[in-house]
């Protein structure tokens, strides 16, 4: 067997089923038919799963193309295994409900602890309060940085400056009036 480096590796997994998870946390399930330089992928009977608990739907979404930046995760589905699997399905419907219900609970609970923080005086600033906000541009950049690159940058973030260990290199970088 040769090692084809890239994506020119997946040229065998052509028209074989798989799942593919994305970053942000669908699960596609369908016929890979096309891949490019760069990751992107094409899909033909795709099928979105949603998981809540013990079950779980698949809403049926035909043609699906994925940019591949996108993908966390790629693997090919065994046809030949049999499914072993604890999970009931259930309808759509159903499922979008118990989906709704769990994201609803996931909110009040993020009240809770808001409002915790709050009550002990500390507040974490809102995402849409931020978006122009050029420090904090550059501090979610760096943040994207450290999750693309994990074991090459560390980051010793103080609120006056951030000290990043690059390849080894340690950068200084002084943050003027930011509040991080």
């Amino acid at each position: 067997m040769n090692y084809v480096p890239g994506t020119a590796s997946l040229i065998d997994d052509i028209d074989k089923k798989h799942l593919v998870l994305l970053r942000d946390g669908r699960t596609l399930i369908g016929y890979l038919r096309s891949i490019d330089q760069f990751a992107n992928l094409v899909f033909h009977q795709t099928v979105e799963r949603i998981h809540v608990g013990k079950k779980f739907g698949d809403i049926p979404r035909g043609i699906f193309i994925v940019r591949g930046e996108n993908v966390v995760l790629l693997g090919e589905i065994d046809l030949d295994k049999p499914c072993d699997t604890v999970l009931q399905q259930v309808s759509i419907e159903e499922i979008l409900e118990e989906q709704r219900l769990q994201q609803q609970a996931k909110q009040e609970t993020e009240k809770v602890k808001m409002q915790a923080l709050k009550d002990r005086g500390l507040s974490i600033p809102k995402a849409d309060n931020l978006d122009d906000d050029p420090c904090h541009i550059f501090l979610r950049t760096i943040r994207k940085l450290t999750l693309s690159i994990t074991p090459l940058v560390r980051i010793l973030a103080v609120q006056t400056a951030l000290q990043l260990n690059f390849c080894g290199k340690w950068h200084f970088i002084q943050l003027q009036s930011c509040t991080a």
